[in-house]
């Protein structure tokens, strides 16, 4: 029988031993968190039901008793079937994020993994399962992210799953924009003086700003009347077509210039106000801000004065913005090293409060 000063095996890590593990139990131990690695999914069962450990950390991909095949049995048994639970895997693709969330896991990790970083959400996880059971996500609950890890279609479609409200505030410099959700359906965005489905079709295709999600009640006028498949379906093309365009031009952020031995040529009028925009270099993310249009289309217009050669690409000068840009993405950075990663981080968003599970079949 174990004695007062016995250390408790209180974490159950399935997984294969390895330097990683090892230092992932190290860490665990130095946060007074004793822990046990198993590596044979049938013997980690048997043991969670003999020992109900505090929480459980388990590699999706297993022999024999699969990880998701794990996590069920773990569920159906009355000693264990409120154990905090927690994959980690190297980081599957959106539509395995989405399965994994509606399985009513409490996180997932993605490998390679810093073990502080993973000992923060496990104690974060056992202090959530320490609170009175019952309620829902606190309110004004939310994260920051980048659009390149996480773009607004993946955000769409994890609060669709989840049914969740929020408010997005999306950032690409020098534009900002939002869009709202209730109870897992878009209705309204926001976008300099655009339409609401103007607006929407212009921030499905920001993919190199930040984003800033709120849980929130939405209680505003439903000014979006499409669906979210019809939105996600349409806004798939329309992100299709725009990285095609994009791909034939430099990147983004290079600072292009009116080429030096053109003069003044004739042009039709959105190509004319782009040509005088260009009375000094400017970065193309500005100029495609800059219209304040359709950006699929003014990426076309772009392209083609590229393609004339009417435009070349010029060494530039930091603006403003430029350094608005480079505080926020420092902000961001700084940020993130204290969240968890941002699929991570939804996740927490479509599980229990306390012992209250949230059915997202």
């Amino acid at each position: 029988m174990s004695g007062p000063n016995t250390p408790r095996q209180n974490i159950l890590i399935v997984d294969a031993a390895s330097a990683a593990t090892t230092q992932l139990v190290n860490a665990l131990h130095d946060h007074h968190l004793e822990s046990i690695v198993i590596a044979e999914s049938a013997a980690a069962l048997e043991h969670a039901f003999a020992a109900p450990p505090l929480l459980i950390l388990s590699e999706l991909e297993q022999p024999g008793i699969d990880g998701a095949d794990l996590f069920r049995r773990i569920r159906a048994h009355a000693d264990t079937q409120d154990t905090p639970f927690i994959f980690i895997t190297r980081l599957p693709e959106l539509e395995t994020r989405l399965k994994l969330l509606s399985l009513e896991i409490d996180d997932f990790i993605a490998k390679p993994y810093y073990p502080e970083e993973v000992v923060a959400r496990v104690e974060s996880i056992l202090r959530e399962s320490a609170v009175t059971p019952g309620g829902d996500v606190p309110l004004n609950q939310g994260f920051t992210g980048s659009l390149e890890e996480m773009s607004l279609m993946d955000l769409i479609q994890t609060l669709e799953l989840g049914k969740k409200s929020a408010m997005i505030h999306l950032v690409q410099e020098p534009d900002e924009g939002y869009l709202f959700v209730d109870q897992g359906e878009v209705v309204d965005a926001v976008l300099r003086d655009s339409t609401a489905e103007e607006a929407l079709d212009n921030l499905m295709l920001w993919l190199h700003g930040y984003f800033e999600l709120t849980m929130q009640p939405v209680q505003r006028e439903r000014r979006i009347i499409r669906s979210n498949r019809e939105l996600l379906l349409a806004g798939a093309q329309r992100l299709h077509e725009y990285r095609q365009r994009s791909a034939q031009l430099p990147s983004v952020e290079s600072y292009v210039a009116r080429a030096a031995d053109v003069v003044r040529p004739e042009l039709p009028e959105r190509e004319a106000r782009i040509w005088e925009l260009l009375e000094r270099p400017q970065p193309i993310r500005l100029l495609v801000a800059s219209l304040g249009e359709d950006e699929l289309r003014t990426i076309e217009v772009i392209q083609a004065l590229w393609e004339r050669k009417l435009i070349v690409i010029s060494p530039g000068k930091a603006s403003d913005a430029d350094l608005i840009a480079s505080s926020m993405i420092r902000q961001v950075s700084e940020s993130r090293q204290r969240s968890a990663e941002p699929y991570s981080r939804m996740a927490s968003f479509f599980t229990r409060n306390g012992h209250q599970k949230k059915n997202l079949s």
